[in-house]
Parts: structure tokens; sequence; C-alpha cells
């Protein structure tokens, strides 16, 4: 008999667990502990990629009807006031930076793209990324290269100098933005 009451309680406790697994703050927080992920507000990286994954994805759909998106579009929707909740929160705590930081690991590039971004927008209060930065400037898209100089030249710009960072030339039309492709997952 206690030998039933015994499994009984096991299943019930083994039930327990997986229902508080199912729910997402459990689940998120034994994921990015798992994988070693940095935490900011309680969350891991994978937390915030994910969200901001999906306001990438709700913005190239809005697209779709128009014509193409850039990331210069994306940023200017982000910087003026259309921005995801999740990125705004990063972009105004400096203590984020460790989850910013492991953005610029992701396959995707427009999520490599805005975690440069918004540590560039955290200014010198980001320095402890620039290891990570100069690591960008060999990515294989080039925007993401170029946008990794100029954020390692508005963090550090005594380090950016030292690591021997050029930034992109400007064009030759006057202007000061260096010129990029409309297309910036394409690979040189």
């Amino acid at each position: 008999m206690k030998h039933r009451w015994r499994l009984l309680l096991g299943l019930v406790l083994l039930f327990l667990v997986a229902a508080l697994f199912l729910l997402p703050p459990v689940r998120w927080r034994v994921v990015g502990w798992v994988k070693g992920e940095a935490f900011y507000q309680g969350r891991p990286t994978s937390y915030w990629k994910s969200n901001v994954r999906a306001y990438v994805r709700q913005w190239k759909s809005s697209k779709r009807s128009a014509p193409a998106g850039t990331f210069e579009t994306l940023m200017d929707s982000i910087w003026q006031g259309q921005p995801s909740q999740d990125l705004a929160v990063l972009a105004n705590d400096p203590t984020a930076v460790p989850v910013l930081t492991q953005f610029l690991n992701d396959s995707d590039p427009y999520i490599r793209m805005l975690g440069i971004e918004v540590l560039d927008f955290l200014g010198p209060s980001a320095r402890e990324a620039v290891p990570s930065l100069i690591e960008c400037l060999n990515d294989e898209v080039e925007l993401v290269r170029d946008i990794a100089a100029f954020a390692l030249h508005d963090i550090d710009p005594q380090g950016a100098i030292d690591a021997g960072v050029r930034l992109p030339r400007p064009p030759d039309d006057g202007s000061t933005k260096a010129k990029v492709s409309p297309d910036p997952l394409v690979v040189p």
C-alpha cells in the first residue's frame, strides 16, 4: 500500500514540475540557465531575442506590400517612436549590455544589427561589449561590419583606433551616410 502512495506522490510531483515548465516565465528561465545565457530583468537572452525577432518579422511582413524595407527604414521606425517595447527597455539600461552582447552572435543579421545599434545608443556605458563588436568587424554581412565600426568609434574611440578600426568611407555625393546595400543580407 505504501508503495502505491509513493508512486502516486511521485507522479503528482512529476506532473507539477511538468506543468510549471509549461509556464513561459519558468520555461524561459530554465532554458536560459541551461544554455548559460545572460539575464536581464530576470529574463534570459533567448527571451529578449525572441521578442525582438517577432518585431522584426512583423516589420518585414508589413513591408511586403510596400517597396522593400531596408535596415535603415527598420531603424527609422524604431527611433521614431515605433519601437518594439523590448528594444526600448534594453536601450535605456546599461545593465542590459551582457544580453545585447549575446545578440551579436545570432544567426539573423537583423538581430545582430539591432544589438549593435542599441549598444551604440548606450554609448560608453557599453564598453564591455567592445571585444564582441570587434569580432563583428569580420561578419559576413557588410552592413553588420559597417554598423559595428561606427558603434566602436562611438563607444570607445581610442579603443577603436588602437584596434585599427577604420570607418567606412562616406559616399562621393557629399552626404555623411555611408553607402549601404538596399538588402543587408547580401553577402559580399
